[in-house]
């Protein structure tokens, strides 16, 4: 094999599916935070089973490394994510807590069959497919209808989703294990549409029962919806990105600190690196692409070696801080592929050895914060950092 000709000093270097980034910049996750998300969540739940959505590399946060985590907590039944593919890693990964493929199965069923991997149906042609080959193998896969009740992406109405169901019904090679649907616009202040969606999706399960059709898990929830409207809860809570202690939303954030003045969260990720130089500037310099940014004084900058490459936004040019010996400093220039510079004058003392947070729990640093100064959400800002980085479980 090719690996066993590479030299063993050569083992730390980033190798086939082993790239890590280099070692300047690192991404800590704290096993103390997830764990208290997923308790705060538990209680509002109760017996309600608890299903974690890890999809594009867990939000960001490290696909394998929370998989790891959440394995060993005994309140997670399920784990979501987006591909069959990720459900292979998964499994190759050795997680052996039940999966289900929310979105796109964009690798050969067999896999599924093999695997004991849940998949989402929304049409007919794999259906049949998943159950022939199932039936082949002298096994059964389990699936989760998905139900369009008004967000108009993956899934499909009424008529079609019975279609399905009373297909699947008499296929031996299938086991209809949910049906679920998702809300449009849970995180706002106006709930009526989600309210709307909730009662389409109950009105008909209880249709479905009503001719007999009972199927186990019924899920519609997500975080923001599990503090907001219990009425989503039914059997089963996906909760994507407040697990990671993300809030869905400023108006999410009131309304369950008014509901459940107890809840908390706690933000899961840290992003940090080391300067790779610090120099001294005289009064006047400029700094960066496109001559952006002037020094109004004689200026001590640290150069980082993190850039757009590594999902730190362009945006964030001359309009973002980061924390180093406790205090905050700006971000002065372009942020560019690779590097981006900061002032650090007022920050007596710094060294190549001292750890920057670029992004972690103070406010100024906060993904709820850098997503405010580019105009996005918390979600982009933790999803976008860059799966090459090393993710480290800390705690």
């Amino acid at each position: 094999m090719l690996l066993d000709k590479i030299p063993a000093k050569t083992s730390h270097c980033c190798l086939v599916n082993q790239q890590c980034g280099h070692t300047k910049t690192w991404v800590e996750v704290s096993r103390s935070a997830l764990r208290h998300n997923i308790t705060n969540y538990k209680k509002i739940l109760g017996p309600i089973a608890i299903a974690p959505v890890i999809k594009s590399n867990a939000y960001g946060h490290g696909l394998n490394i929370i998989a790891q985590m959440l394995e060993q907590l005994s309140d997670v039944g399920l784990l979501c994510v987006v591909s069959l593919t990720e459900a292979i890693d998964l499994r190759m990964q050795g997680v052996t807590k039940n999966i289900l493929v929310l979105s796109i199965v964009d690798a050969d069923l067999d896999y599924a069959v093999d695997f004991d991997i849940q998949l989402v149906v929304f049409e007919s042609i794999t259906l049949k497919e998943l159950n022939n080959r199932a039936c082949a193998k002298k096994k059964q896969v389990r699936v989760h209808f998905k139900f369009d009740t008004g967000l108009s992406r993956l899934g499909v109405f009424e008529p079609m989703v019975l279609s399905l169901i009373e297909e699947a019904l008499v296929m031996p090679g299938i086991i209809i294990e949910g049906i679920f649907s998702h809300l449009a616009n849970s995180e706002q202040h106006n709930q009526s549409f989600a309210r709307h969606q909730i009662n389409r999706f109950i009105t008909f399960i209880q249709m479905l029962e009503l001719k007999g059709i009972m199927i186990p898990t019924k899920h519609i929830t997500c975080s923001a919806a599990i503090t907001a409207l219990s009425a989503s809860h039914l059997s089963l809570a996906r909760c994507g990105v407040g697990i990671y202690g993300l809030w869905p939303s400023a108006a999410n954030k009131l309304v369950t600190e008014q509901t459940y003045p107890e809840f908390s969260l706690k933000p899961v990720l840290q992003w940090k690196t080391k300067p790779i130089q610090i120099k001294h500037i005289p009064a006047g310099s400029t700094i960066g692409y496109d001559l952006t940014y002037r020094t109004p004084y004689d200026a001590t900058i640290a150069v980082l070696p993190v850039g757009y490459w590594d999902g730190y936004d362009r945006g964030f040019s001359n309009k973002a801080r980061v924390l180093v010996r406790g205090a905050t400093a700006p971000v002065v220039g372009r942020i560019a592929m690779n590097l981006i510079m900061v002032d650090v004058t007022h920050i007596p003392g710094i060294e190549l050895s001292d750890e920057v947070t670029l992004l972690g729990q103070h406010e100024a640093i906060s993904a709820h914060s850098l997503a405010q100064l580019i105009d996005t959400i918390n979600y982009e800002v933790v999803t976008r950092i860059n799966p090459l980085i090393k993710r480290i479980a800390v705690d």
